[in-house]
């Protein structure tokens, strides 16, 4: 624990301008790549007073004026940034979680599955053939001229006949189709104070989505000079309310950089493990903790203590059901979850829904209705084993636990729980590797229907089939929430620079 003092005890734990959290290990301050929780937090505190949140909306084309910022190497924050931290994001080699965020712009999913299948291409010998047959179906559909050479290239070493075949028939419609470079998305810096964007279709709540996030800028003449060391604590340029004083193995310390509010200093302590955060807090040497950190059983007498700060989430957790499994069954698992009782298995903040953006709902519980329809999907009651996808999170896997025990015992199922890394996760759901998967989905601001573009066709389908056949069965509103110390004065959501402390 000697990096605990190093980092909390050298910036006065009782000085009332520092503030002392265990959020978890900050991984990565790149807005592009940051998922996590304190990821996030850290990178709005460093970039976020560059988030856009003016535009001028015609149509479909959207412009932006540039805040009046500047990076804290002292050159200007301009419309440039934007559009190369923008399509950096759009870039598969940057591999970022958060590229089909873009996807309103136009020509900007196109070309990210360009970009994404010259790579994969390139890459062809290494394809297992689940992978090879996936890059025939895509050269089919969206291969152009620019792929030829490649498309060749994974034709001549192919041994399988009919896979080499469906290649070279592609090579004959690809030399029509138009090319998709980076000049096609429509992202552009008209001066070094107006950023426009052309988008798909007209989206009136596409302002409110540019200021997320993965929307902020980075400084293109650092990431291009630094490339992947760019965010290394020597090389980091930021312009927002703080900037990093120290950040090694031992914790990460921010400090304000401008006449804003918020602490001086923020202190973050490396602590991933409840085992290693918890006591900290109990003992006064953190004064906020993050939600995962906290011990379940701990969650009443702090909220009787007034230390729980919670507010509505608009995150929703659901079930996926495989499309190839029995309709009857997806049905029978629609009608046996028990909501109520998932939700006291779910943090403070939360509730129970039925429905996916708000639209149409789901049934209500009905256990004698669901034994019907399993029955008659299944007359002999000889239903295979099911596999349950989800993702390494300690909430997720509380929920999934659940969420297992509720469908074993009330239709006598036998569930196997598939818990794999986030990219893991992410690629089996892709794959459609799966009987039952748990899902989550943050709506974005001024699209509200947006989860339904998780699912093939979502948008044409609509949210009543979906939940109606039960592709999708709602659970939960996640609720927003951390604990902290009396002194700190915050809300979930609330930025740093907003943050008071008394003493």
């Amino acid at each position: 624990m000697k990096w605990l003092f190093v980092v909390l005890l050298a910036l006065a734990p009782q000085d009332p301008t520092v503030l002392r959290v265990a959020w978890g290990t900050v991984r990565t301050v790149d807005p592009a790549l940051a998922i996590a929780p304190q990821d996030v937090r850290v990178v709005e505190a460093l970039f976020g007073e560059a988030a856009l949140t003016g535009a001028v909306v015609e149509g479909a084309v959207v412009t932006f004026k540039i805040p009046d910022l500047k990076w804290s190497d002292g050159r200007p924050v301009a419309a440039s940034d934007y559009r190369f931290a923008w399509l950096r994001c759009l870039s598969p080699s940057t591999g970022s979680p958060w590229a089909f965020r873009f996807r309103h712009i136009k020509n900007a999913r196109a070309w990210h599955e360009a970009e994404d299948l010259q790579g994969r291409l390139l890459l062809y010998e290494n394809e297992g053939p689940a992978g090879r047959e996936e890059i025939a179906r895509a050269v089919a559909q969206i291969g152009t001229k620019r792929h030829l050479a490649a498309v060749r290239a994974a034709a001549a070493i192919e041994k399988n006949a009919e896979q080499q075949g469906a290649l070279v028939a592609a090579t004959v419609v690809m030399k029509d189709r138009p090319d998709l470079d980076v000049s096609s998305v429509g992202i552009s810096a008209v001066d070094a104070k107006t950023l426009r964007v052309t988008l798909e279709a007209a989206r009136p709540g596409f302002p409110a989505l540019a200021a997320l996030t993965p929307f902020l800028p980075v400084p293109e003449h650092v990431v291009t000079a630094r490339r992947d060391q760019w965010t290394h604590p020597d090389n980091l340029v930021t312009c927002g309310s703080y900037g990093v004083e120290r950040w090694t193995r031992d914790g990460l310390v921010l400090a304000k950089s401008g006449k804003g509010g918020g602490p001086d200093r923020v202190a973050l302590a490396t602590a991933d493990r409840v085992g290693d955060a918890w006591p900290l807090y109990e003992r006064g040497s953190v004064d906020w903790i993050d939600r995962s950190l906290v011990p379940p059983e701990k969650i009443e007498s702090l909220a009787a203590a007034g230390e729980i700060r919670s507010a509505p989430g608009a995150g929703i957790y659901f079930l996926r059901l495989n499309p190839a499994t029995k309709a009857g069954l997806r049905r029978a698992v629609a009608l046996a979850v028990d909501r109520a009782a998932l939700l006291k298995k779910a943090g403070p903040g939360s509730a129970e829904t039925r429905s996916l953006a708000g639209g149409a709902e789901g049934p209500a519980r009905d256990l004698a209705a669901a034994m019907t329809s399993l029955s008659a999907e299944f007359p002999d009651l000889k239903i295979p084993r099911l596999r349950l996808l989800t993702w390494k999170d300690p909430a997720a896997e509380e929920l999934t636990r659940a969420v297992r025990d509720q469908l074993e015992e009330t239709l006598a199922l036998s569930i196997r729980i598939d818990l794999r890394e986030g990219p893991a996760y992410q690629a089996a759901l892709a794959a459609a590797e799966y009987d039952l998967a748990l899902a989550a989905f943050a709506p974005e601001e001024g699209d509200p229907q947006g989860i339904l573009d998780l699912f093939e066709e979502g948008r044409k389908l609509g949210e009543k089939p979906l939940v109606e056949t039960a592709l999708a069965v709602p659970l939960l509103r996640e609720g927003e929430w951390f604990v902290a110390k009396p002194r700190v004065q915050a809300k979930p959501g609330m930025p740093l620079s907003n943050v008071r402390l008394t003493k």
